[in-house]
């Protein structure tokens, strides 16, 4: 049994000599194909002193570049969080109407404003509120409906955007940042918002 090749410790301590000799880290230690703390375990006995010295410098490097490429990423999804964050389409003023706006709290989305109120409208439409009827009338305007609807589409395809570059980097982080979940929890009201505001295509008072 002495005489069978352990061929993953073989090509862990060609690994290891390659980075000897190169100074640079293997890919495979990288995109996860070998797990060097668990093979510098399993092979703690087998290894000679040269190797353990390599894979005791190779996992210092190791760490150090991680670090950097977690930092990294953190820095580049706060950037396009931050601009998205500045340029939503749907926090633009002109979306933002007085009436509707002056009911809910000051930050508060303005897009979330109108949906909420819509709710509040087709629940219990009151045509003699001054209020309901502005925002009806507005969502009857076809023109004004899809404009608004490709608005929410634009920051719908920019978040997407934005979650599925960054998902698998953050997960391999760990625990992901607030700002994250907060795209996440976004996209959704922006699409429920969307499929009302659609809906009012079809909508009359009589309903």
């Amino acid at each position: 049994m002495s005489d069978i090749i352990d061929f993953r410790l073989v090509r862990f301590e060609s690994l290891l000599i390659k980075f000897a000799k190169s100074n640079e880290i293997p890919i495979e230690f990288l995109d996860g194909t070998m797990n060097l703390d668990y093979l510098s375990k399993r092979y703690t006995g087998q290894l000679s002193d040269y190797h353990k010295k390599v894979a005791v410098k190779l996992k210092r490097l190791l760490s150090s570049k991680i670090k950097k490429s977690a930092d990294n990423v953190l820095e580049s999804f706060m950037e396009d969080y931050i601009h998205f964050y500045n340029n939503q389409c749907t926090k633009e003023e002109k979306w933002r109407i007085i009436e509707v706006a002056r009911k809910y709290r000051p930050n508060l989305n303005p897009i979330r404003a109108l949906y909420y109120e819509l709710l509040n409208i087709m629940n219990a439409y009151n045509p003699e509120n001054e209020v309901h009827q502005i925002v009806v009338d507005l969502f009857l305007d076809s023109e004004w409906r899809n404009s608004i609807i490709n608005c929410i589409t634009k920051d719908i395809r920019t978040i997407d955007k934005i979650t599925s570059t960054f998902h698998y980097p953050l997960e391999k982080l760990g625990e992901k940042p607030f700002e994250f979940l907060y795209l996440i929890e976004l996209k959704k009201d922006l699409v429920t918002a969307r499929s009302v505001f659609r809906s009012m295509e079809h909508w009359s008072p009589d309903e």
